[in-house]
């Protein structure tokens, strides 16, 4: 928990998300009596948030500006796309998963191939793991600086001078050596320093099962013993890349807790890789096909002319409202609005035969 040296330790956790990434962080000194309850572990009290414009994730993209020969990355992005001063078709995203050398992600890979190979050569040309490592790179230093501040104090010292620090990174449960390997090595040539990797639904379960002990008075009553094991718990994270299911024990050990995967994933089940990403991109697919059959009426209802950037501007529009329609959907539902999938395409005409409603396209669910 802390350096030999008795310096105090600064955690920082990065989970480097397909859609969206975080950061979250906790500084502890020797001997601290918060550390007692749970023996090692941090009390979750003691976590602060990273903030990116007032949220606390930031999107995972990355897009090359050609007019100010830079890397654009996270929020950063969006603004020249509108503008017109970097083309969408610039805007790189599912990064992570161009690692995963899987059958499933052949269809990601080819697309962030085919778009470095569209870099101009003033960017220099870089692989996926080039361009994780810019994206750390860019997360980390921010997130340093708003670090640092957090403990800033009159005449106090700099946290990242004084502190042990130690970085998890989160990564998909299915990934194997190799593609961990990989994710580390981008880190470290980010200047992340040292890096530990941890799953992604390890690092969720632990989260929740310590919330669930600081709560609680398991510890103190020994309804697990000082040894022992805890019921089993499931965890099923959802996110943009993969959906994992995994149950989990809690072994104590004299005081002591870790987490022991319950049943080991074996990446069999069909569909496992069904993040909300893949999810977007089946849509993207869908909608493009639908949109090429009713162009010209959706552009006259619209009043802009037969040009890619209005087709785009279109598609645009849909997928981001698709992004907010499916946190709503919920096909069993008893309030039929939430079982109904509606894009909105603000100015389009009625066109009932079509599915086509007055500013918005009714998809079938």
């Amino acid at each position: 928990m802390f350096a030999a040296s008795g310096r105090p330790v600064l955690k920082i956790g990065i989970d480097f998300g397909t859609t969206y990434s975080a950061v979250a962080h906790a500084l502890r000194y020797p001997n601290d009596a918060s550390l007692d309850k749970i023996p090692g572990c941090l009390p979750l009290t003691s976590l602060r948030n990273v903030l990116f414009d007032g949220a606390s994730q930031v999107r995972t993209q990355l897009a090359w500006h050609p007019g100010d020969q830079e890397w654009l990355w996270g929020n950063e992005v969006d603004e020249p796309i509108q503008d017109k001063d970097v083309l969408e078709s610039s805007r790189i995203t599912m990064i992570k998963l161009g690692l995963d050398m899987s059958d499933e992600m052949s269809d990601v890979r080819t697309r962030i191939s085919n778009q470095l190979a569209d870099l101009p050569a003033d960017c220099n040309q870089p692989s996926v793991q080039d361009l994780i490592t810019i994206y750390l790179n860019r997360l980390f230093s921010y997130a340093k600086t708003k670090i640092a501040q957090a403990y800033q104090r009159p005449g106090l010292f700099d946290v990242f001078e004084t502190a042990y620090v130690e970085c998890a990174i989160c990564v998909p449960a299915l990934w194997t050596q190799p593609m961990v390997q990989l994710m580390i090595s981008a880190a470290e040539n980010a200047g992340i320093p040292n890096p530990i990797p941890i799953s992604e639904p390890e690092a969720a379960a632990t989260f929740i099962r310590q919330e669930e002990m600081e709560t609680s008075t398991q510890l103190e009553e020994g309804s697990a013993g000082p040894t022992g094991t805890t019921d089993p718990f499931l965890v099923v994270d959802a996110g943009g890349g993969t959906t994992d299911f995994i149950t989990y024990d809690v072994e104590i050990h004299d005081g002591r807790y870790k987490m022991v995967e319950g049943v080991r994933g074996t990446g069999s089940v069909p569909g496992k890789f069904c993040g909300s990403a893949l999810l977007d991109e089946d849509f993207r697919d869908d909608f493009a096909t639908f949109q090429r059959n009713n162009m010209p009426d959706f552009l006259e209802d619209l009043g802009k002319p037969n040009t890619w950037e209005a087709q785009n501007e279109i598609l645009k529009t849909a997928v981001e409202d698709f992004e907010k329609a499916k946190k709503r959907f919920n096909g069993s539902s008893t309030d039929p609005r939430r079982r109904k999938m509606i894009i909105h395409i603000p100015g389009i005409r009625e066109r009932p035969g079509k599915g086509v409603g007055v500013g918005r396209i009714i998809i079938p669910t």
